[in-house]
């Protein structure tokens, strides 16, 4: 953009509030669609790569992961539990969070071999959420933590989309997430 153009906009009073308008708007509708969303949409929206933290994504899945506990036969799927717990305190290395996710994948396997479906989802919600923890990016952690709540859903019923979307409103705060603007 010219110089001089760019010094006259900045300098005018109406192109600033026409700016600051355009900007408050998309803020307004983005804020709209978390408040009002459908469960899905809100799911599928805040678990786009980069909206939420790391830790935001974890704790989630954490949660996704107490929605199928009682699913959970096998002890490599339950300790996940305590593992992403201890991780999100400080306390559980990604190394040994790493050991875990590979343990419950395992669980999972080994459920899909025998055939206990049920059994299952359940642990495959819990090798997710472990998943979630050790993904190389933070932002990679989003779409497994998509996956995760997708399973999750397919493990309890299309009733835990609303409870994790009420989970999301009342636990991570709309100021927290990094919705991008662009044009």
């Amino acid at each position: 953009m010219d110089k001089k153009l760019w010094q006259w906009l900045t300098g005018n009073d109406t192109f600033l509030k026409v700016a600051y308008w355009f900007i408050k708007d998309k803020i307004e509708c983005i804020h709209a669609v978390y408040a009002r969303s459908s469960p899905k949409s809100l799911v599928w929206v805040v678990t786009r790569r980069g909206v939420m933290t790391r830790h935001d994504c974890v704790r989630f899945s954490l949660f996704c992961t107490l929605q199928v506990e009682d699913g959970l036969t096998d002890e490599r799927s339950l300790e996940v539990i305590h593992s992403l717990a201890g991780w999100l305190a400080g306390t559980v290395t990604r190394d040994e969070m790493r050991k875990t996710a590979m343990a419950a994948e395992a669980a999972a396997s080994h459920l899909y071999a025998v055939m206990d479906m049920d059994a299952y989802y359940a642990a495959r919600v819990a090798a997710c959420a472990a998943s979630v923890a050790v993904t190389v990016t933070a932002g990679a952690c989003g779409s497994v933590c998509y996956y995760t709540s997708c399973v999750a859903v397919k493990a309890v019923g299309s009733a835990a989309q609303k409870v994790q979307a009420d989970w999301i409103r009342k636990n991570i705060p709309f100021e927290s997430l990094d919705f991008k603007l662009k044009g």
